[in-house]
């Protein structure tokens, strides 16, 4: 990636945790010189502390047609 190519996802709350069943709502925003041949994004969760830490994707939210400059909304069950 250059310097200037980012990619960002913001919630339209701010949160960065949830709880089973709650809502995910925000917005996913690239930018690349060149358009990617594909973008997704992937909500998952994780247990930590003791014994085992656990992780499972529980999402995975492909996004047709990206664009070098592109911003999608996303809402999903958690």
């Amino acid at each position: 990636m250059d310097a200037e190519d980012f990619i960002r996802v913001e919630t339209n709350d701010g949160s960065a945790s949830f709880q089973p069943g709650d809502l995910v709502e925000g917005t996913v925003r690239w930018q690349f010189a060149e358009p990617p041949q594909e973008v997704e994004l992937r909500l998952f969760w994780f247990t930590e502390g003791r014994g085992d830490q656990d992780l499972e994707v529980m999402a995975t939210i492909p996004f047709a047609n990206p664009g070098a400059h592109d911003r999608r909304s996303v809402s999903r069950p958690a």
